[in-house]
């Protein structure tokens, strides 16, 4: 006699046939849907990640605090436009911003800080206390100076980044950004914006002089309805700026970008 004649049937024996189809069917709904989840799939083209990336701006304003008109009807006008803008103002205006801003992967940049001649180069000023104890390897290597907004008072000092930190000093690379140095002297030489082109910006649009803030602020308006409003050049963008708003009417500073080739530049090219 087998010794497994007695055996106790097992729950699937003492199944009815329909209750077995019914289980098999559950099984296999279960074995189809975990397949469905873990199998790779090619994506769908309408899937938002294979979306072109959205166009973003940011907006450094040294100014803020005291005139905030300018960047909030700016931000308010780009966002209009479909284009994210992230403000720095205040004391986020600092020399590890200028470090980090190439790499944060911006489209458009607009530099509202105040800028000066430092030696032989334009420097841009930060909203950062400065201390001989900061930044000292920069300061050795004359990428990062003293700067005060004042000549005639020199309380208050701030970090102010030169052509050298650009070049030197920062991280990552400018997303063929155009940048805009809304303040004085930007394009005294050539020395700050090729700076900024050798770092992946394709233009670098500001003013040859000095300029006051009202008129800069009136320019730079003008220049982002074309390029943004109208989908100008930055060459006729600028020319749209010197027709309508002119030179500056104290110090005769003209607004203009370099290199020569950025005129035929867009800001969706």
């Amino acid at each position: 006699m087998s010794r497994y004649r007695n055996r106790p049937k097992s729950i699937w024996d003492r199944l009815k046939p329909h209750k077995k189809y019914y289980a098999i069917a559950i099984i296999a709904v279960i074995l189809v849907a975990s397949l469905y989840v873990l199998w790779p799939r090619s994506e769908n083209p309408n899937n938002n990640h294979n979306k072109p990336p959205q166009t973003t701006a940011v907006i450094v304003d040294s100014f803020y605090n005291e005139t905030p008109q300018f960047t909030d009807n700016a931000a308010q006008f780009l966002k209009s436009k479909g284009i994210n803008v992230d403000v720095y103002s205040g004391l986020n205006v600092t020399v590890d911003l200028y470090s980090r801003l190439p790499s944060m992967g911006y489209k458009l940049v607009i530099l509202r800080v105040h800028s000066g001649i430092l030696g032989i180069d334009t420097f841009l000023f930060t909203n950062e206390p400065y201390r001989t104890n900061g930044y000292v390897t920069e300061q050795l290597l004359g990428e990062i100076q003293m700067g005060v907004l004042n000549s005639s008072n020199r309380e208050n000092p701030v970090f102010a980044a030169g052509p050298l930190f650009v070049l030197a000093s920062t991280e990552g690379r400018f997303n063929d950004s155009i940048v805009v140095l809304s303040s004085c002297l930007g394009l005294a030489s050539n020395h700050l914006a090729d700076a900024f082109i050798q770092r992946g910006a394709s233009a670098f649009i500001s003013w040859d002089e000095k300029v006051g803030l009202d008129h800069t602020d009136e320019a730079v308006t003008v220049f982002l309805k074309g390029l943004v409003g109208e989908n100008m050049t930055v060459g006729q963008a600028v020319e749209k700026v010197m027709a309508d708003v002119h030179s500056d009417p104290t110090y005769g500073s003209l607004f203009e970008y370099y290199p020569a080739k950025a005129g035929n530049i867009t800001l969706s090219s």
